[in-house]
């Protein structure tokens, strides 16, 4: 026989809510009280947070509202306010804890040490399935079958009648505003129930073992945006001056071609054309294109200043600027790291975005500079993505040239009759999915040299070929999805399921990386770490350490023997900063 269980009543009225929710403000000691007796029947509980902003991590971001729930009900608490310590408490109560995007909401509260109790919804959605929107409101509306944007709606209404903005309302509205508070319960309230679908889900596939190795990764990626890199701020001001006078150096050149305004695509294609130059490539609506793709094509100084501008302009933008308006209080750059950035689940970097950074190029890389008595320096991964094809494939001659220590790249272009250059870059257009027309305009050759290369890197490895052949014939046989040697499953679209290779090696690439972050916290070298770009983890020891370090990072990243390859590292110490490593 069911017992119904009799709760203090709040003594400030509930706010009703969409998909039935109740909503309950905590402002009095009745309230805290009933919310204390609420809690004490639950195992487990969703948290969501409201704040000014984003940026946590900037000068003058405050965390507004605490917002505690399950799937009918939600209490919500004010940052700061008398009943504090009774929000604090219940956190600290050692009841589960649900959050949609954990790492944001753990660093808003800061509390990165729930970290261990949490689960994340957003983490939980990739892990079904990576392909779609995992953002709450679109997650709500594809699992739960409502549109959950109408409180949203209300909400910036509610800004815009005030002359705030979608983003600065966040920090104008007041706390006890009906459509705020609601809409801040409604998360919580949202987010149990997704919770309780996709835990369904992941434990009829089997995959618990890959959510207990995400939230392990997420909480190690948490504590690297927490600790942050140190900033050079006196080099990245001086490097701002010097971009922009770069980028006007460019703009000037433009002008005396004849182009005014050289953000105009129009522009620039009428004086290329009327230069002479042959422009094929068209966009969408039938115009010659003036991507930057076409114009690294084009050999004509109209083509190279734009270039030249564009590029100071984006560095200057995106990571300068982008660097210094974000820095924290701390002087440090706090970068949020995706652990499941992408489909495949290679990790992402944002808040600046550190894996677009300009190949080789020391010059942005210098504002990020070791904490004092320290030295950078990075180990990653040599040729991974082409090693794990190797592995996958089994193909022969690539797995007894990566034991002979052979040069793979010059296989390919013996094989194909092509040089070096051209060899490596049909090596790993083939990992990354691309056909001729991409190696044509990678390596500036003609379509017919590309297929050339490529058909030699088929004569040279013919087992890739014959995977490649098995691997989508199954994938259309399964539903156009593929599944990880670490039984991540990856769907494909079915007008690329040439994809399938790419994904596979992709994946399996991240997640050797992974192992290997937990292998080096497992060895206690975590905390040296300072960030992850790409196949790199980029560290930082004590001058007197530093060499030994980096051989020690090294081996333990290092894999002997995946499926008959060595999964080998380039670990070596840089300098004061990460641009040392790059000059």
């Amino acid at each position: 026989m069911c017992m119904r269980v009799a709760f203090r009543v709040a003594r400030t009225a509930a706010l009703s809510a969409p998909f039935g929710a109740r909503v309950f403000p905590v402002r009095s000691a009745d309230d805290a009280e009933a919310f204390s007796e609420w809690l004490s029947t639950r195992t487990l509980v969703a948290v969501d947070t409201e704040a000014t902003g984003l940026d946590v991590f900037c000068a003058g971001w405050r965390l507004r509202l605490t917002q505690i729930g399950d799937a009918g009900s939600a209490w919500v608490f004010e940052a700061g306010g008398e009943f504090e310590s009774v929000r604090r408490a219940a956190l600290y109560s050692g009841v589960g804890l649900i959050f949609h995007n954990a790492p944001f909401d753990l660093h808003a509260l800061g509390m990165l040490d729930l970290f261990p109790f949490a689960f994340d919804t957003a983490m939980m959605s990739h892990l079904v399935d990576p392909s779609r929107r995992h953002g709450l409101k679109g997650l709500t509306t594809d699992l739960l079958g409502s549109d959950a944007g109408e409180g949203e709606k209300l909400l910036k209404a509610h800004f815009s009648a005030n002359g705030w903005t979608g983003g600065t309302g966040w920090a104008e509205v007041d706390l006890r505003n009906e459509d705020y508070v609601r809409y801040a319960g409604l998360d919580a309230v949202l987010t149990f129930r997704l919770f309780e679908k996709l835990k369904a889900t992941i434990e009829a596939r089997g995959m618990g073992h890959l959510l207990a190795f995400e939230r392990r990764l997420a909480h190690l990626m948490a504590k690297l945006t927490d600790r942050g890199m140190l900033v050079d701020k006196a080099y990245a001001a001086q490097l701002g001056v010097q971009l922009t006078a770069d980028a006007q150096v460019a703009e000037d050149k433009a002008a005396m071609m004849g182009v005014s305004n050289p953000r105009s695509g129009k522009q620039i294609r009428e004086a290329l054309l009327l230069a002479g130059v042959k422009l094929t490539k068209r966009t969408p609506t039938g115009e010659f294109s003036t991507a930057e793709a076409v114009l690294e094509t084009v050999d004509h100084p109209l083509a190279e200043a734009v270039l030249d501008l564009r590029s100071a302009q984006k560095s200057n933008k995106a990571y300068v600027a982008g660097t210094l308006e974000l820095l924290g209080v701390d002087g440090r750059s706090h970068p949020w790291i995706r652990p499941l950035g992408a489909r495949t689940g290679r990790m992402s970097v944002s808040k600046p975005p550190l894996q677009q950074l300009p190949s080789g190029d020391p010059t942005i890389r210098r504002m990020f500079v070791a904490d004092p008595g320290n030295l950078m320096g990075a180990s990653d991964y040599q040729g991974v993505e082409l090693r794990v094809l190797a592995a996958l494939a089994q193909e022969k001659v690539m797995l007894q040239a990566f034991k002979d220590g052979a040069d793979l790249h010059q296989m390919t272009a013996d094989a194909a009759r092509v040089s070096r250059k051209v060899g490596k870059m049909a090596n790993f257009l083939t990992v990354y999915g691309g056909g001729p027309t991409a190696l044509a305009s990678q390596a500036k050759i003609s379509h017919a040299e590309a297929k050339k290369a490529l058909r030699g890197f088929n004569r040279a490895y013919p087992g890739v070929k014959r995977w490649s052949d098995t691997v989508q014939s199954k994938a259309a046989r399964d539903g156009y999805m593929v599944t990880t040697v670490t039984g991540r499953v990856l769907p494909l679209d079915r007008d690329r399921i040439y994809a399938a290779v790419n994904y596979l090696v992709q994946s399996t690439a991240r997640d050797i990386l992974a192992q290997a972050i937990l292998r080096i916290e497992e060895a206690g070298m975590f905390d040296n770490v300072l960030m992850l770009v790409h196949d790199e983890v980029l560290w930082q020891a004590p001058k007197a350490e530093a060499e030994e370090f980096a051989v020690e990072m090294g081996r333990i990243m290092s894999v002997d023997d995946f499926y008959g390859v060595a999964i080998t590292t380039d670990s070596e110490v840089y300098g004061p900063n990460w641009g040392s490593g790059y000059e």
